[in-house]
């Protein structure tokens, strides 16, 4: 069994997360969409490498990509269901 995922937080604190939510939280889309805050705040910064999950191109790709998959796949759907009344 793999050791759990460990990062440090800003605050120097430990935060580690159990190996079965890690796949979890490398697909949640929030993730992608909060992290390009942290590229910001922490740019230059000594904390930085500690605060930042991702590069920020991964995080904007990520963010594209779901948002093109959501909307064709909603307008499929909501066309879909509309000629069907």
């Amino acid at each position: 069994m793999p050791l759990p995922e460990t990062r440090t937080s800003p605050a120097g604190r430990w935060r580690t997360t159990p190996p079965p939510t890690v796949h979890d939280s490398f697909t949640a889309g929030r993730q992608y969409s909060i992290d390009p805050a942290r590229n910001i705040f922490y740019a230059g910064k000594p904390e930085y490498a500690s605060a930042v999950l991702n590069p920020a191109w991964l995080d904007l790709g990520v963010t594209v990509a779901l948002f093109v998959v959501f909307t064709v796949s909603g307008t499929w759907m909501f066309v879909r269901a509309d000629r069907n009344r």
